[in-house]
């Protein structure tokens, strides 16, 4: 399944994600998968246990790499109609 950081606290490695269904699920990381931000896409499976709780996170893509993405055209734009005098 995959979903998008909703909130991280890397001091305890414990977040919320929400699912492509709009569900939110828990879930905690070990410290080797600690860089993870709000926005981030994952992708991730669901406890085996049935609870709703969101285990092997493996971060996707970057929320800040997508936003520059779809962001950059305008920015070009912007650069391109901007004259900087020095």
């Amino acid at each position: 399944m995959t979903g998008r950081v909703r909130l991280f606290i890397p001091a305890v490695r414990r977040g919320i994600l929400q699912a492509e269904s709009g569900q939110e699920l828990p879930f905690s990381v070990p410290e080797e998968v600690a860089d993870l931000h709000g926005g981030d896409i994952v992708e991730f499976e669901l406890a085996r246990d049935g609870r709703a709780l969101a285990s092997n996170i493996t971060l996707r893509h970057r929320w800040a790499e997508m936003l520059n993405e779809q962001h950059r055209p305008l920015v070009n734009e912007f650069h391109n109609t901007i004259r900087i005098h020095t």
